[in-house]
């Protein structure tokens, strides 16, 4: 039996998976891979017909939103109206997209004046031209009504418009959301500040009635302890992975979105979709000379930062954040506050200090491996009651992770935590990663004094 929904009178099939996607970037020759995005997700709607529909915003930054960006420590200073009207307003255009897009008629949506129209430009054209701004597409009417939708409007406000009217529209399919662009944890994902981008979305999930099914990052470090503690509120399952991805627009190929999701179409319920997600994106890095063959320490050595940058390996998880933030939240609480304690000791501070610096992700030392971290520490604590409570952590850790595709080389355990929480010094916008008053604050209070 096949299910319907009106909509303006017109009786639409329900389709059974919704994708709302997000694509954020601030520098023009990234923006294409917004564009790679759109002509993947044209493929999936080719194969799967009926049973998808995909709502996308696009967003690259304009002349005036860098100014702002870039200045806004001396901005105050300056009359405003010296700049005019015309360095501020944000200009709003639809890039030039791919041509599959246009082949298969898929509708452009219309929001006041923020306006898109699916065009059948090349991608020399898409990378010389750089389409400004925010852009909304829709694959599944004629046009859309965006009431929310200013001409000012930015990249957090097109996740949040298109989220509600996806979720109105289809309120009886799998929604996931699709969120592209740089990430560094719970500082930053889809190109946004990470308080900022999470915001917008628990607004969409209270207008809309219903939480997002599965969220996935395209994005690198996306699994992130903190970021998923707090994303618990606005998403029932994630898919992410927990190092460094392949640059979606480089020769090395990227995670072919059609390829990825017409598995999770196909599951019966939100967690086999998220796990059919991650099975399909983990598959992506088997390939050869991966990074992982590299140790931690020497990973971030001068001498292999390219094959960092070019990283052909990572570790792709299924979590379900209702156990992120019931069990392993609390876990931590209890564990930090013991090793809070703990640091008195000398010859346990030391210990910390060595285990998060043989698990460090990324050259910013900051992001380390939580379940390497943990397993470190054990040949540093005696006393029972912070061995049990060690255990009780891992225990958690293990129940939160669904499905973990890593490497044989590549021990990571799934998930990561900041240690540097407070620094900031990201090539995007972003938020410190502990800017969240409902992380447990044993861990937090440990984290600050040890590192």
């Amino acid at each position: 039996m096949l299910r319907v929904s009106a909509y303006d009178g017109v009786m639409q099939v329900a389709p059974k998976l919704v994708v709302t996607s997000a694509s954020t970037f601030w520098r023009p020759e990234e923006a294409v891979e917004s564009e790679v995005a759109l002509a993947e997700f044209a493929e999936l709607k080719e194969k799967l017909g009926d049973r998808v529909e995909i709502g996308a915003t696009t967003f690259s930054e304009t002349a005036g939103q860098k100014l702002q960006r870039k200045t806004r420590g001396w901005l105050k200073k300056l009359p405003y109206l010296a700049l005019g009207a015309g360095s501020l307003g944000l200009a709003v255009a639809s890039a030039g997209l791919l041509t599959p897009l246009a082949a298969l008629g898929v509708a452009g949506a219309a929001a006041g004046g923020v306006s898109a129209t699916w065009l059948g430009a090349g991608l020399k054209e898409a990378l010389s031209g750089g389409g400004q701004g925010l852009a909304a597409f829709h694959t599944g009417f004629e046009q859309l009504e965006f009431e929310n939708l200013p001409t000012e409007a930015a990249s957090q406000d097109g996740l949040r418009e298109m989220s509600i009217k996806n979720m109105q529209l289809y309120p009886g399919a799998t929604h996931l959301v699709h969120l592209n662009g740089h990430g560094h944890g719970a500082k930053s994902f889809a190109g946004l500040p990470a308080k900022q981008a999470h915001q917008e979305m628990a607004k969409a999930v209270e207008a809309a009635g219903q939480k997002y099914d599965v969220v996935f990052y395209e994005t690198c470090y996306g699994a992130n302890w903190e970021n998923l503690h707090r994303q618990a509120q606005v998403a029932d399952y994630a898919v992410a992975f927990e190092d460094a991805i392949p640059r979606s627009n480089t020769s090395l190929g990227r995670i072919d979105l059609s390829d990825v999701l017409t598995p999770a179409a196909d599951a019966t319920t939100p967690r086999g979709a998220a796990v059919r997600l991650a099975r399909e994106a983990g598959k992506h890095f088997d390939k050869a000379a991966p990074i992982a063959a590299v140790p931690f320490p020497e990973r971030l050595s001068k001498q292999h930062r390219a094959a960092v940058v070019q990283n052909t390996d990572s570790t792709a998880v299924a979590v379900d954040l209702e156990q992120v933030q019931s069990k392993l939240s609390p876990a931590l609480d209890r564990l930090g506050t013991l090793l809070f304690d703990a640091l008195q000791d000398s010859e346990i501070r030391r210990g910390m200090k060595l285990c998060r610096e043989q698990n460090l992700l990324e050259q910013g030392q900051d992001l380390v491996d939580m379940g390497g971290f943990l397993n470190g520490l054990r040949g540093y604590l005696s006393e029972p009651e912070s061995l049990k409570a060690l255990d009780t952590t891992l225990e958690a850790l293990d129940s939160a992770v669904l499905y973990k595709r890593t490497g044989e080389k590549l021990p990571l355990s799934g998930l990561s935590f900041h240690s540097r929480p407070d620094r900031t010094r990201f090539s995007n916008p972003a938020t410190p990663a502990h800017d969240d008053p409902t992380l447990p604050w044993g861990w937090v209070k440990f984290i600050r004094a040890a590192y």
